[in-house]
């Protein structure tokens, strides 16, 4: 008996330390008074998020939500999506959003920057003084 635990102990153990995943930092999740935000890779990685649900690949709502959040507060542009009981869900027309964003990208991609006292993602120029 003592041999069988011997043996299934460290395989337990083993088997458990290897299920963890490693937590992803992502860079859309960013705390109000951080310094040295790169504003590209925010609008990166909430890109991905709203790429990913128009492509049917995993996404949670939550990240879908602060994605389309993020995006409809910074460009104006209202992304197809519709409520249900589990909260807001992508719409079929959101890979047509999809290329909007990146259309406003190409004219106002140079102007993003990070306000630090916000806590997001604006452009230069229409940022409060």
């Amino acid at each position: 008996m003592r041999a069988v635990f011997a043996i299934l102990g460290p395989l337990i153990v083993a088997g458990l330390v290897s299920c963890s995943a490693p937590v992803r930092n992502y860079a859309c999740r960013i705390e109000t008074g951080q310094a040295g935000v790169d504003a590209q890779a925010v609008w990166s990685c909430n890109r991905d998020v709203i790429r990913r649900a128009a492509g049917r690949k995993a996404f949670s709502l939550r990240e879908f939500e602060n994605a389309a959040r993020f995006f409809e507060e910074l460009t104006g542009i209202e992304l197809d999506a519709r409520e249900s009981h589990l909260g807001r869900m992508p719409g079929s027309k959101l890979w047509q959003d999809l290329q909007d964003l990146d259309a406003w990208h190409e004219l106002h991609g140079a102007s993003l920057r990070w306000n630090r006292d916000r806590g997001a993602v604006e452009l230069e120029r229409l940022a409060p003084s």
